[in-house]
């Protein structure tokens, strides 16, 4: 049995400050079913979001969705785990529907994080360390990409004008993005006179503060509800993996365990395999280090020299291999919990033709790659055209 992706929607990244959650649900949802028809023949929904336990003081979001939606009777799943949530229910998804349980799966992901000032925002993402024996003690999540960010500078050398050259690309990537938040180009200078948040990141190398739903449709292969024709993509393989929570204990900060444990769920042959010849990695950079950390753990960019490799040219739209086409979470935009959602919908987007982008970049085959909290899980997901 195989599962595929056979409708998606998404919403303007933005803060919001007027719509409810129902609201950017039912607009996602909508944008879906105007080109994808009902969801009549849906039979489980799962909702993947970060913190709308504590932000909207709202639990049980699938099944308060699913009323909204009018869908009545249908199994209903909730799924946190920080930044991969979205990537987490996609390979959910995927499971209930290759082990028959599921033929029809909504999944939706959702994010409102501007309803309370910085403060509480700050105060919930550092929720994505280990509050016991990091969070105590000020730690927060942009300190422990500080921290990373720090040795990784100092090991290699790096000019934090090399550094700022990730920002200015997923900026460039995201000013053609019809739903990116931030649409607009900058500078090393404007990088290099951003406010410090913790050196050598500054707030030019995070992400913003985002409200934004995006929805997908995956079902199996039942050609009586389904036809071949509004198949978009095909899910070929997922897995997820947990490693070490706190930097303090980790061999290396410039190793994600949790990333390794991933690609030996994967294979570890099978992924250098699919790596290799895929056209486009959409992957995690919620701070710029993580870009880097990345690419040189699977292998896109030797040991220190990523940034070189962005610096020259490299991983850009038309490149053998392009990164972040939509420009990322520092610029496209970061609803935490809806991360794997949107990134799916776009790669499905640019599967089916569907123009995103001022200029259209059609795909054939994608890799999804994201870090939960700072690399202490990662997902690993593999999607090509159907």
């Amino acid at each position: 049995m195989s599962a595929f992706i056979t409708g998606f929607g998404l919403t303007k990244i933005s803060r919001d400050f007027y719509s409810t959650i129902e609201d950017m649900v039912y607009n996602a949802v909508k944008k879906m079913l105007d080109q994808f028809g009902n969801l009549s023949f849906v039979d489980t929904v799962i909702v993947a979001n970060a913190f709308g336990y504590s932000m909207q003081r709202q639990n049980m979001f699938s099944s308060l969705i699913s009323e909204e939606l009018g869908i009545k009777g249908a199994r209903t799943f909730n799924v946190e785990a920080g930044q991969i949530s979205g990537h987490s229910g996609l390979i959910l998804a995927d499971s209930l529907i290759r082990s028959g349980y599921s033929k029809h799966v909504l999944l939706i992901g959702f994010e409102k994080m501007s309803d309370y000032n910085s403060e509480v925002y700050n105060s919930l993402v550092s929720q994505l360390t280990n509050i016991e024996y990091e969070g105590i003690y000020g730690s927060t999540l942009a300190s422990n990409f500080g921290i990373i960010a720090r040795y990784y500078q100092e090991k290699y050398g790096l000019k934090e004008e090399e550094f700022a050259s990730w920002p200015i690309l997923m900026h460039e990537n995201a000013s053609e993005t019809y739903h990116a938040q931030l649409r607009f180009k900058i500078s090393t200078k404007q990088v290099l006179e951003s406010e410090a948040v913790s050196l050598p990141i500054r707030m030019l190398h995070s992400p913003p503060i985002s409200d934004g739903a995006a929805a997908l449709l995956i079902s199996g292969e039942d050609r009586e509800l389904v036809g071949k024709e509004k198949r978009v993509v095909e899910i070929r393989k997922g897995c997820i993996s947990s490693g070490t929570f706190e930097l303090s204990l980790r061999e290396s900060l410039l190793f994600f365990d949790s990333l390794e444990y991933a690609r030996q769920c994967y294979g570890i042959n099978a992924f250098a395999e699919d790596i290799a010849k895929t056209e486009y990695i959409s992957m995690s950079d919620d701070y710029t280090i993580t870009a880097a950390v990345i690419a040189e753990t699977i292998g896109l960019s030797k040991k220190g020299q990523f940034f070189a490799d962005i610096y020259s040219g490299k991983f850009r739209i038309g490149d053998k291999q392009m990164i972040n086409i939509t420009g990322g979470t520092k610029a496209r935009g970061y609803p935490i919990g809806a991360l794997g959602v949107y990134e799916a919908a776009e790669i499905s987007a640019m599967m089916s033709g569907e123009k995103i982008r001022s200029n259209q970049i059609d795909l054939n085959d994608a890799i999804m790659i994201g870090i939960g909290g700072a690399g202490s899980s990662s997902a690993i997901l593999h999607l090509t055209k159907a």
